[in-house]
């Protein structure tokens, strides 16, 4: 008898990465959202329920649901149905990829149901277009990590081309969130459409310098090669207490801190758990102060990303 009910669970990740805009992403442990799949009496994706009153129930505009339905057509039956339960373990609208872990989870789940007709990098493709679902652009770095784990440089999505980047084994990540909602289409439209060549060229040779030190393990160079020129200045006035928290990790030790994604979670990195630790000491402070209401997570890189939970 073919399994009628599948979860998955798939990781929040952390885009940009300081220097990598669009293009570069990682997956941490914790926290991730989780879906559900189920056989469906009527044709293609249908969301059934959500544990968040944002979460669209119309499948065309849902991530999880687009994704999917991207999925069943290329699957090819246009007879069958599959049914998604999604299950929100993090906020919405917190630059930690909500709405890519949905899709990415729901896709695993799906596959699973239908016998794994597609392998895990094949369903990047359908990922993709679920995620242009949320904010009408067309991007990776956020769903391709949390849908294959890792730290990755998406190259291209025509035809589709990730590269899985060296972790340092002592390399770990605090994630600030503060309990405050920053919509990505906002913060993408409050960029600007064109790049100083001046920046252009520091940010490319920046980010450059970060791929070379990850297969050194050059901490210091990859300490003062994450400063980003171009868009954590243009979107620093979503987020007033940036620089308090800023100045606070790197006085602690951090590598660098930075906006992940469109905000208003704010990442650390730091060699070691003992500095990352104190980093989060840091931060704390700052927003106790502040008086913000936040969660603090401190992860290594998830290398695994979306992953079966029950059901097979």
């Amino acid at each position: 008898m073919a399994t009628e009910k599948i979860k998955a669970f798939a990781p929040a990740t952390l885009s940009n990465i300081c220097v990598g805009f669009d293009v570069m992403g990682l997956a941490i442990e914790e926290p991730g959202d989780e879906v559900l799949a189920s056989r469906h009496a009527s044709p293609g994706a249908h969301i059934l329920s959500t544990n968040h009153e944002k979460i669209p129930f119309d499948p065309k505009l849902n991530t999880a649901s687009v994704a999917v339905q991207a999925m069943l057509e290329k699957y090819g039956d246009p007879a069958l149905g599959i049914g998604l339960d999604i299950i929100k373990k993090m906020p919405v609208g917190t630059g930690m990829g909500s709405s890519a872990a949905s899709a990415a989870a729901a896709l695993v789940a799906a596959n699973a149901l239908l016998g794994d007709p597609f392998r895990k990098i094949e369903l990047l493709e359908f990922a993709v277009i679920g995620e242009k679902a949320a904010d009408g652009a067309t991007h990776a770095d956020n769903v391709a990590p949390s849908l294959l784990g890792g730290l990755m440089i998406i190259r291209s999505l025509s035809p589709v081309d990730v590269v899985q980047l060296p972790i340092p084994g002592e390399l770990y990540i605090g994630l600030l969130f503060p309990h405050i909602t920053i919509l990505t289409k906002e913060a993408r439209g409050i960029l600007r459409p064109e790049v100083p060549m001046k920046q252009f060229i520091q940010q490319t040779a920046n980010m450059g310098a970060f791929v070379s030190a990850l297969y050194r393990e050059d901490w210091e160079l990859m300490g003062r090669s994450l400063v980003d020129l171009v868009i954590e200045p243009q979107r620093a006035k979503l987020i007033p207490f940036l620089d308090e928290v800023k100045k606070a990790a790197y006085q602690a030790g951090a590598l660098t801190c930075s906006i992940s994604g469109a905000g208003p979670a704010i990442f650390s990195f730091a060699k070691g758990k003992s500095n990352i630790t104190r980093v989060a000491q840091a931060v704390e402070e700052v927003m106790n102060g502040l008086n913000i209401p936040y969660d603090f997570h401190i992860s290594r890189i998830n290398q695994k990303g979306s992953v079966v939970m029950e059901g097979k």
